[in-house]
């Protein structure tokens, strides 16, 4: 069964680093954020999500935009839609790996000079992390949308033709899928 998720994801820059995450189990790493719940705002999800992966608390800046990206994970096709915003949290320190609070994640800092050789999924966040923070309110579905039959999240296809999707300033579940119905 094909499944699309909903996602926010944060994007906290100190000292010329961006706090990433990983799960010990995979070998890729994503944006800190998590699912958005049932008539849950976007923003509010993000927070949730990074009380609860980092024990911090954290605070909304501004939406920087929307990545969709869809992968096969084991048997079935999933369509991710990730709303990223630019976050601030306050008691980061990059001078320190942050602690997680779910023993499956790890956090770390990863320098955003080699932001774009990393191993960063949805793989189009490599190239448009550092353009939204200078130009923010844009959409992509970057080069992963369409997959190929072998495609895995850990090997997106470079090949994939992209499509985009209009997202608001104040993104909300319903204004993506008010939007879906376009």
């Amino acid at each position: 069964m094909n499944k699309i998720e909903l996602i926010a994801r944060g994007v906290c820059v100190k000292s010329g680093k961006i706090l990433l995450c990983k799960n010990k189990n995979k070998t890729y790493f994503y944006l800190p954020g998590g699912h958005i719940e049932h008539r849950e705002r976007a923003e509010d999800a993000l927070l949730r999500e990074i009380r609860e992966e980092l024990g911090l608390e954290a605070s909304i800046l501004r939406f920087l935009g929307c990545a969709e990206f869809c992968y096969k994970q084991k048997i079935r096709r999933v369509a991710e839609v990730n709303l990223v915003f630019e976050i601030a949290i306050p008691r980061a320190r990059t001078s320190r790996k942050p602690g997680a609070k779910e023993k499956h994640l790890t956090f770390f800092w990863q320098p955003l000079a080699s932001l774009a050789s990393s191993d960063l999924q949805p793989e189009v966040l490599r190239t448009l992390l550092p353009q939204w923070r200078q130009y923010p309110g844009f959409s992509s579905s970057g080069e992963g949308w369409i997959e190929s039959e072998n495609q895995t999240r850990a090997d997106p296809s470079p090949s994939a033709p992209s499509m985009a999707l209009i997202c608001a300033s104040e993104v909300s579940p319903w204004t993506v899928c008010e939007t879906a119905k376009m």
